[in-house]
């Protein structure tokens, strides 16, 4: 068991993360009981493209470099997440994230992130990243058609 001092300053690191900035000292508890830190040294992957899910990853300190089919992507830093597309849908990785410094995690398994995900703070911030992710998605699909002409044939 924690001591009181230890707890204390557990929550308030979680506190300053920026996607549970916000919670409660009741959500705050459940987030440091549902998630185990993890280190991770540089070069490390995480997660692997079209692998099972591992987990849900929250960022503590460090950056990591997320490819998809060997493209660089995203660079993701403190207080960012990654994993939950995998746990959410059922299918594998979407993209491989690999450490590019020394970092620190939380994480969660499946069974822990069902729960997780109903802490509001971080359950808007995955809420909101999906979205932005979406919109992404869109003008990047919008970006490539208007890249290439199309021709519409029209039957007479």
């Amino acid at each position: 068991m924690r001591r009181s001092a230890d707890r204390a300053r557990a929550l308030n690191h979680l506190r300053s993360l920026p996607p549970l900035r916000g919670a409660t000292d009741m959500e705050l508890a459940r987030v440091d009981r549902l998630t185990y830190e993890a280190d991770v040294s540089p070069g490390s992957v995480v997660t692997k493209e079209g692998e099972s899910s591992r987990g849900f990853f929250l960022i503590v300190t460090g950056r990591a470099l997320v490819t998809v089919a060997g493209l660089e992507r995203d660079v993701l830093e403190r207080g960012m997440f990654f994993g939950e597309t995998a746990l959410l849908d059922g299918a594998p990785e979407p993209a491989t994230v690999t450490a590019l410094t020394p970092m620190r995690l939380r994480v969660a398994n499946r069974k822990e992130f069902t729960q997780l995900s109903q802490v509001r703070p971080l359950a808007r911030a995955m809420l909101e990243m999906l979205a932005a992710q979406q919109r992404r998605s869109y003008v990047d699909g919008v970006a490539r058609l208007t890249e290439q002409p199309t021709r519409i044939s029209r039957s007479r």
